[in-house]
């Protein structure tokens, strides 16, 4: 036991009210990597409305562009594809600046993902959507998790997503 005092115990939501309302820092109070991503995103409305998809010929160049990553990223998909149906949950592909090229998953899951445009056309970088877990994941290049209200945006907080950037040799995405 240390002589020091521990930061008190403040709930995510508590968190939420003292860095949205009050400008406060709050990293004494959530996960590090939680606390710099809401900082970096701090230009997006947390209330924004969800964006609308890129068009499907945008969104074919976009596919076009990344096919080296498609191909190779395809049969993982696929061995994904059961589980995600089995768990209600969905498995999403993005490109490296955080555009969803591909999403799998359970028939009962994806109208609720579309609900907040989790789903392919839709850049989810932290300039777009705040923390998020493919945003954060690509802004602090690890593996991430943001659990419900640790999400930027409001209408995001009833997701628990996790991502993995897909690195080259040298450590880039």
């Amino acid at each position: 036991m240390t002589s020091e005092a521990s930061a008190p115990s403040v709930s995510v939501a508590q968190a939420r009210e003292l860095f949205f309302a009050q400008g406060r820092d709050p990293a004494p109070w959530i996960a590090p990597h939680i606390s710099r991503s809401w900082q970096r995103s701090r230009p997006v409305d947390p209330h924004c409305i969800d964006p609308t998809p890129m068009a499907p010929s945008l969104l074919n160049e976009r596919r076009e562009q990344a096919m080296r990553l498609l191909s190779c990223a395809q049969p993982e998909l696929d061995g994904l594809a059961e589980h995600a149906v089995g768990n209600g949950c969905i498995v999403a592909l993005s490109d490296a600046s955080g555009l969803i090229l591909e999403e799998i998953g359970s028939p009962d899951f994806l109208p609720k993902a579309q609900r907040v445009a989790l789903q392919p056309g839709v850049e989810w970088s932290e300039s777009h959507r705040g923390t998020n877990a493919i945003g954060t994941a690509l802004a602090e290049n690890r593996a991430t998790l943001v659990h419900g209200a640790d999400h930027y945006l409001e209408a995001n907080q009833f997701l628990t997503c996790s991502c993995m950037p897909i690195l080259d040799p040298y450590g880039k995405t």
